[in-house]
């Protein structure tokens, strides 16, 4: 084997390995690429989510605001309606078996 095929080996070795590195690298990439896609489309959508979930929680505290409110505000009207419990009559609520 003289110098010039040695080089030649050498050289179509190199390009072999260079090619099927190059190959394994591409592969890996597209991968890589495809696995940071899925993880922002997965990341979007929980952001998506939160913010549904924080404007649903804005909308029960509203409403339990409101159900507080009414039922101060019922409890007023019974208060104001009702009688005292020291005009009641002793034995408790009138029966219903004289109707």
């Amino acid at each position: 084997m003289n110098a010039v095929e040695v080089i030649s080996f050498a050289l179509v070795s190199i390009t072999g390995i260079g090619c099927a590195t190059g190959v394994v690298v591409v592969a890996i990439e597209k991968r890589a690429d495809r696995l940071r896609r899925d993880i922002t489309h997965k990341l979007e959508l929980e952001r998506e989510r939160s913010s549904q979930l924080q404007q649903r929680l804005q909308l029960v505290e509203r409403q339990n605001d409101q159900l507080q409110q009414q039922l101060a505000w019922h409890g007023k009207l019974l208060g104001a309606h009702a009688p005292a419990p020291e005009e009641l009559p002793a034995g408790g609520p009138p029966s219903l078996a004289g109707r």
